[in-house]
């Protein structure tokens, strides 16, 4: 169910009908979610920065606006689908806590631009090259399947940092979480993401 959210406090209203990428009535919102995560199946999403809103990214999938990602230094802060996590650089390390606090999960970058995340409940995906040689990367399974990629799209003189989920992946629980941690440690690093991503950046 979408909901508004409020620059900077995360917390949300329902929705009051405005479009997606657009501010609504209530002072303060900045952006408009109107459908969950969970059903953008396999289209390509898009990160886009939030005007007049410093160090955010919004995550779009066509004229929807459906999470977003604030930086402060070695933190990022990710809220979607009624979900938060922060992400904080710990060396080699990405640590991953809930909305209250509790560790949900490590990542832990190797060689070659490469890593592993596990979660508390035991789960794991690993980060690698979608192709050998390649920048694009994804996240996989423990069965070796992928359910998310990660790529960098450049026109003229700009550059978009685009994702997509495998078909039927984006129903996994833990898709979320694998949205916002692969835009934090993505190849597509800016002035935004450039502290955390370093943690990848540095074992390349």
């Amino acid at each position: 169910m979408g909901g508004c959210v409020r620059d900077g406090s995360g917390d949300e209203h329902p929705w009051d009908g405005s479009r997606p990428d657009k501010p609504c009535g209530l002072p303060g919102a900045y952006a408009c979610t109107v459908a969950g995560l969970h059903d953008i199946s396999d289209a390509t999403f898009s990160w886009h920065r939030v005007k007049g809103v410093k160090h955010t990214i919004e995550l779009h999938a066509g004229d929807q606006v459906f999470g977003t990602l604030r930086f402060d230094g070695v933190k990022a802060v990710a809220e979607v689908d009624g979900q938060r996590w922060a992400f904080t650089r710990h060396k080699k390390q990405v640590i991953i806590r809930d909305a209250h606090g509790t560790v949900a999960g490590t990542f832990t970058a190797t060689k070659r631009g490469e890593g592993q995340l596990e979660l508390t409940d035991g789960l794991r995906f690993w980060w690698r090259p979608t192709h050998p040689g390649q920048a694009e990367r994804g996240f996989y399974d423990a069965d070796g399947g992928r359910v998310v990629r990660f790529w960098k799209a450049t026109r003229l003189l700009s550059a978009e940092d685009r994702g997509a989920a495998d078909p039927g992946r984006s129903a996994l629980p833990q898709f979320p979480l694998l949205i916002m941690l692969g835009r934090v440690i993505s190849i597509g690093q800016d002035e935004l993401s450039a502290a955390l991503s370093g943690v990848i950046a540095a074992t390349s």
